[in-house]
């Protein structure tokens, strides 16, 4: 039964990407929106590091600061390494040590 069943989804979806050239292109539109949010949870976590008024929750958002660039820069990388020439993902180029210090 669970072969009929995957028959069917093939046949179904051979409807919709006949030559397969749709499905990439829908990816690539995933890997971009993935980079764009997470170019967003980064520029979050700096946001509430600047609010933070609690010395015990400062060492907390450093690490969440860190943690959300390494992922964007991550997911630039593989998107960049993908596909070369992916000018339409941001990139942000100030420096984690800039944005904390004030100086970019």
């Amino acid at each position: 039964m669970l072969n009929k069943i995957g028959d069917l989804l093939v046949a179904f979806s051979a409807l919709f990407f006949p030559d397969g050239e749709r499905l990439p292109e829908r990816q690539e539109e995933d890997r971009f929106r993935l980079a764009e949010q997470a170019r967003r949870e980064w520029r979050d976590a700096r946001l509430r590091f600047e609010q933070i008024c609690d010395p015990d929750l400062i060492d907390s958002a450093i690490y969440e600061i860190l943690a959300a660039e390494r992922k964007y820069v991550s997911l630039l990388k593989k998107t960049r390494d993908e596909k070369s020439g992916a000018a339409s993902v941001p990139v942000l180029t100030a420096s984690l040590e800039n944005s904390c210090t004030g100086k970019g």
